[in-house]
Order: structure tokens, then C-alpha cells, then sequence
């Protein structure tokens, strides 16, 4: 988010990245779209090549079964909330 605030607190990243399985390095990239940061700005972010985090963001949309970015980051939100729901989440309420 442009303002510096997130959607998922830290400890919600750690779960969403292992309930979907995704690398470390998926999950830098999954939250750099989430914070609508350009593919430029995260390859610098994270020290790696434009055509790197592509390919990783063509990883993800394969293993979310996405079609856009848009739908990736529904996804992910998504499963986020229906992981909550059977823990009992506060934001279900």
C-alpha cells in the first residue's frame, strides 16, 4: 500500500506463505503486489532482475490457479480468509 501500511500484519504473511507453500522468494514478490509495487521496483527491492520476478510471478499465477494480478492477489486473499474462518479469525466477526 502506497501509504506504508499493510494488509496482513508479519505474522499473517508467515502463515499465507505457508498455507499456499510458496518460497521465500515468492512470498517477497507476493507482497511486493500486494504493496502495488511495479515489477521494476521489486526487482530492486530484492536485488534481482526484471525478468526474474516475471518468471516468478508466472509461478505464482500457476500455483494459485490466477489468470492476472488481479485475480493472483484475490486469491491469496481468499485462501487467506477462508484459513481464518476455521481458525476462528476476529476479522470473521
Amino acid at each position: 500500500m502506497a501509504n506504508g501500511t499493510s494488509l496482513f500484519s508479519d505474522t499473517e504473511w508467515t502463515e499465507i506463505i505457508e498455507s499456499l507453500s510458496l518460497s521465500i522468494r515468492e512470498g517477497q514478490i507476493m507482497k511486493g503486489l500486494f504493496a502495488d509495487k511495479p515489477d521494476k521496483k521489486i526487482a530492486m527491492d530484492l536485488k534481482m532482475a526484471v525478468p526474474t520476478v516475471r518468471t516468478h510471478i508466472g509461478r505464482l499465477f500457476r500455483k494459485l490457479d490466477a489468470d492476472d494480478r488481479q485475480d493472483l492477489m484475490l486469491q491469496v486473499f481468499k485462501r487467506f480468509r477462508q484459513n481464518c474462518k476455521k481458525l476462528g479469525c476476529p476479522r470473521q466477526r
